[in-house]
């Protein structure tokens, strides 16, 4: 046999890429990674967001389907430094779904907590137009401390303001997800 097939047979020959291969296999990579990277974090983004718009769409829920069953007031509040605290609360520290016994929209030793949901992360903005909470009475329709019926929404939104979250819940105490694209959703990002 040819000495040049045993060269060609040799192990130490016939090793990986050359510099100039592993160069461009590097580039080409990285442009891929950056086209990646910016549609992976808007992704995550947006799961973000649906996340926390689905969590308190079922709070919303599990107060109205409560107050039915229970045959009594269940209040959704944002949370302050109390619970409930609606002077300095936001949605944006949380809710507390609870029990409201003597329709006080506060929490009382002996009521009932239903649901605590933590802090919002930081990288998300909120705007409403309730006052502080949405209180449903056993009949499944939401209604004020005062009487007055309630409605409203909530809009959870990215800090650029390009990916937007919002919930209305009507006079008949109903709740539900707005499309990015819905007109009738006015609420928007601060």
């Amino acid at each position: 046999m040819s000495r040049l097939f045993f060269l060609c047979l040799d192990p130490f020959r016939m090793a990986g890429l050359t510099r100039i291969e592993m160069i461009v296999s590097i580039a080409l990579l990285l442009i891929l990674a950056a086209i990646a990277v910016p549609a992976l974090r808007e992704m995550l983004q947006n799961n973000r967001l649906t996340t926390q718009m689905s969590s308190l769409m079922g709070d919303i829920n599990l107060a109205r389907s409560e107050a039915i069953k229970r045959g009594v007031r269940v209040t959704v509040c944002q949370r302050g430094g109390q619970p409930c605290d609606t002077a300095t609360g936001s949605w944006k520290n949380g809710w507390t779904v609870f029990v409201d016994a003597d329709p006080s929209n506060r929490v009382y030793n002996g009521e009932t907590l239903l649901r605590v949901h933590e802090t919002l992360p930081s990288s998300l903005a909120v705007n409403d137009n309730f006052t502080g909470y949405i209180s449903y009475i056993p009949e499944g329709y939401t209604q004020k401390i005062n009487g007055a019926f309630q409605s409203g929404s909530v809009a959870f939104c990215d800090p650029s303001g390009k990916w937007v979250r919002r919930l209305v819940v009507s006079k008949s105490g109903r709740p539900r997800l707005c499309n990015q694209n819905d007109t009738s959703c006015t609420l928007s990002c601060p």
